[in-house]
């Protein structure tokens, strides 16, 4: 209930469990060069995020029929595909399967490793059985990307033993779509802003996100075909993110904004935030017939209130308790500690309007 956010991402989770007896390969692990990458007979639709017909194919009695690669090594197995951008292939791109990858998707394991050929096809050669995750580097940028925020697709992918595993098609983004007006960081007092960013080669159309600091978005996925947008009701005070991403005309993310753009709304008649909490944050305060209060939202038909107990332990002590009035008596003593408190407004149709805008941290004697 506290900041929507963005693009909740989603994504393909590649899980190669491989087990024995597969013939001889060329392509081994990370720090091993070899031959050029293996060709695809028939590489998938450049429109499809996987290849259903070639999971779990075996490289040596029944091999998949988009597959001419190598036959992987007695006891691990293969892992192929194609790269593209924009529905073209991406030649020469480094794409790992890994079984420990940190937070900026780099592999921190050993690494198992390919380079697409001319097609953009790559086979993933050799690889010993087991959990992996599949990173490929970004296009023009020294960082890597998880396959499974390019695909949307949680399916786990299994195989057994003398299989090729088929990863499909990734399709790629550039992240070279800069946002114009407003600037980032803006104070703005027109309650209905026009956000614009420049138009990007090739995009169809393109698909919006704004989010509120407290209350819901303003636009999900909203799809425009032109380089601009603006909310249709105002905007009360708030602080606001964005970001905008880009598809071509056949419905294939080609780029997106690199960073949230944010701009702040003010001098407005309503705002998103539920304002003057007594206790105040940092009071200390008693923990005996303890009341918490708020100002009054004018979209408010009634509040939740949460409060959690940090220190010495973490405890729950009141989970979204739902009031028509903007107070709380505590039906219970609170022992000495460290606590912190929030509210939601929350309006007719079951939608958060506001909320504090931050924690409100109490001291119990």
């Amino acid at each position: 209930m506290k900041r929507n956010i963005f693009f909740k991402v989603a994504a393909l989770s590649i899980v190669v469990f491989l087990s024995l007896s597969c013939l001889v390969a060329s392509q081994v692990a990370e720090n091993q060069t070899g031959d050029e990458a293996p060709t695809l007979d028939q590489p998938p639709s450049s429109n499809s995020a996987s290849t259903e017909s070639a999971l779990g194919k075996s490289c040596t009695e029944d091999p998949p029929q988009d597959y001419n690669g190598p036959a992987p090594e007695a006891g691990t197995g293969n892992l192929y595909g194609q790269l593209l951008w924009n529905g073209s292939p991406l030649p020469d791109h480094a794409i790992q399967a890994c079984t420990d990858a940190n937070y900026k998707h780099e592999c921190e394991s050993a690494a198992f490793s390919a380079t697409t050929d001319s097609d953009g096809a790559f086979v993933i050669a050799n690889i010993p059985p087991g959990q992996y995750q599949v990173v490929v580097h970004a296009i023009n940028q020294e960082k890597w990307l998880d396959v499974r925020d390019l695909t949307n697709d949680y399916s786990d992918i299994e195989i057994s033993a003398d299989q090729c595993l088929a990863a499909g098609n990734i399709h790629l983004i550039k992240f070279d779509l800069f946002q114009k007006d407003p600037g980032n960081k803006a104070k703005l007092t027109d309650p209905r802003p026009i956000l614009t960013w420049d138009a990007y080669p090739d995009a169809a159309y393109y698909e919006v996100y704004v989010g509120a600091d407290q209350g819901e978005a303003i636009f999900v996925q909203e799809r425009t075909d032109t380089n601009q947008i603006a909310p249709q009701e105002d905007l009360p005070v708030c602080n606001y993110n964005w970001k905008v991403k880009a598809f071509n005309s056949q419905s294939v993310e080609i780029a997106e904004t690199e960073d949230f753009f944010y701009f702040y709304i003010v001098d407005q008649p309503l705002s998103c935030y539920i304002v003057n909490n007594v206790p105040a944050s940092k009071s200390t305060v008693s923990g005996k017939n303890l009341v918490l209060s708020w100002d009054p939202h004018p979209l408010a038909d009634h509040y939740k209130v949460s409060m959690v107990m940090t220190d010495p332990t973490y405890t729950q002590i009141l989970d979204y308790i739902e009031v028509t009035e903007p107070q709380y008596a505590l039906e219970v003593t609170l022992e000495p500690g460290e606590y912190y408190w929030n509210v939601y407004a929350i309006d007719q149709f079951g939608n958060t309007v506001a909320g504090d805008e931050g924690n409100t941290y109490l001291t119990v004697k």
